[in-house]
């Protein structure tokens, strides 16, 4: 192979990586193997009828309220875990030579889970400090909004009065205007996907302000109230309620199409628009 041969067909198959992690985040198989009590993982077979169980478990007929039957390829997943674990999100767990493989969580796996309360379940009280994860990022970065954004970015350079990539892909309309179209299935599937992002990134970025800055460095001593402007779904908001004092109030300001989605956290916390 000639030389930049490689790296080439590593950037024209990067995306593989992305939509295969993606696809083991919708399968739940992070989550899946993170509960299993078999510390050495679980066997392609174990793996497959956990997925088709937690399936029916979460899909039913809108209709009749029948439950959804699912049906693994067990070929297809084989070779979707192969390719991910050459790729060191999950280990491959050999106890003898002859034994069935097994599947285990590592250091990388465990930042794909999936928290089980979305942005969507408004009418249940939920703690703001949920394990740190990328899973719901991997969601909105495989979405079709995102990814057919991405196939107008030369369209967008060669044609500055077009608008830009994401305006190409949805009709000249901007992210911000899709997602206030809480009339539109499409938008408010794509609102849920990016506010749960935005969530799960919080999570990481937010602890570490918080544990340099206000545990540390003693940040909001003698303020009486605090704004988030532009905060979502009050992610952040809730998760420095949670962790000053007491006196503080936190408020969190968005548009109204996001606050009407965003949960209801612990603590004192007003969300406003």
């Amino acid at each position: 192979m000639e030389e930049g041969q490689l790296e080439a067909w590593g950037l024209l198959l990067g995306f593989v990586s992305s939509m295969s992690v993606a696809a083991a985040c919708k399968l739940r198989i992070p989550d899946i193997l993170a509960r299993s009590v078999a510390r050495d993982g679980l066997t392609l077979q174990e793996l497959a009828t956990t997925i088709v169980s937690d399936y029916a478990a979460t899909h039913k007929d809108t209709n009749n309220g029948n439950v959804v039957n699912a049906d693994v390829n067990k070929d297809f997943l084989h070779r979707l875990m192969r390719f991910l674990c050459r790729k060191g999100v999950f280990t491959l767990v050999h106890e003898v030579p002859e034994a069935e493989p097994r599947y285990a969580l590592n250091r990388v796996s465990r930042w794909l889970l999936v928290p089980s309360t979305t942005t969507t379940t408004t009418t249940t009280t939920m703690s703001c400090r949920s394990p740190p994860t990328l899973g719901p990022m991997s969601f909105l970065y495989a979405s079709e909004s995102c990814l057919s954004s991405w196939c107008h970015m030369a369209d967008s350079i060669l044609d500055s009065e077009g608008g830009s990539a994401f305006q190409r892909a949805h009709d000249g309309a901007t992210l911000y205007e899709v997602l206030s179209r809480t009339d539109d299935p499409f938008s408010s599937r794509m609102a849920s996907t990016f506010a749960d992002a935005l969530a799960a990134e919080t999570d990481i970025a937010i602890s570490v302000f918080l544990e340099h800055y206000v545990e540390a460095g003693g940040g909001f001593g003698g303020a009486a109230s605090l704004v988030d402007v532009g905060g979502s779904t009050g992610k952040a908001a809730a998760l420095i309620a949670s962790r000053c004092a007491p006196g503080l109030r936190v408020m969190n300001f968005d548009l109204p199409h996001v606050i009407k989605q965003a949960p209801l956290y612990e603590g004192s916390l007003s969300l406003n628009s």
